[in-house]
């Protein structure tokens, strides 16, 4: 669907929605528009190099992925070894969505705070991408247009990147 216009790509998805209901039957549908498979479908599959990674409820495999290669493949940010949160002897990953890191020049009271240096700054329509380099890791943040003048930040600066447990994802 990714060559129709969003309105009849709108109605054509609700109108496929309702099929497996009003007919009695079950589809499937391959995409690569993650929104569109989250709306759509009750279970979802991936699919790599021929080989299915993982198959689950739509909400677990697109909140929760198995493995590094499928988090990957669903465009999930900031993938780093637990021994970043103090894991010792792990080879496991764990990821933070951008949205949901807090960005401040003092340290606050979160599960999660590291002390880094701002990379790179770039402007985007309604928003801001920060990366800040931590110990040689490279985080990316986004925050609101609002919410950067607030805090006027500055590349090269010195900022606190805090997150906590609960917004975590283990893979």
């Amino acid at each position: 669907m990714s060559a129709i216009d969003p309105t009849l790509r709108n109605e054509i998805m609700k109108n496929l929605k309702q099929l497996p209901n009003r007919y009695n039957i079950s589809v499937i549908h391959v995409t690569h528009n993650f929104r569109e498979a989250s709306y759509l479908a009750d279970k979802i599959g991936i699919i790599l190099k021929g080989k299915l990674l993982q198959f689950d409820e739509s909400k677990k495999v697109l909140n929760s992925p198995d493995s590094l290669e499928v988090a990957k493949f669903l465009g999930f940010k900031n993938i780093f070894e637990l021994s970043l949160l103090g894991f010792e002897n792990s080879h496991k990953y764990f990821s933070i969505d951008p949205n949901l890191i807090y960005i401040t020049r003092e340290k606050k009271e979160y599960d999660y705070c590291f002390k880094g240096q701002i990379d790179e700054i770039m402007g985007i329509t309604d928003h801001y991408k920060i990366y800040v380099n931590v110990n040689g890791e490279m985080f990316f943040i986004k925050i609101s247009k609002n919410y950067f003048k607030e805090l006027d930040l500055k590349k090269g600066e010195q900022v606190f990147l805090c997150f906590d447990k609960k917004d975590i994802v283990f893979i």
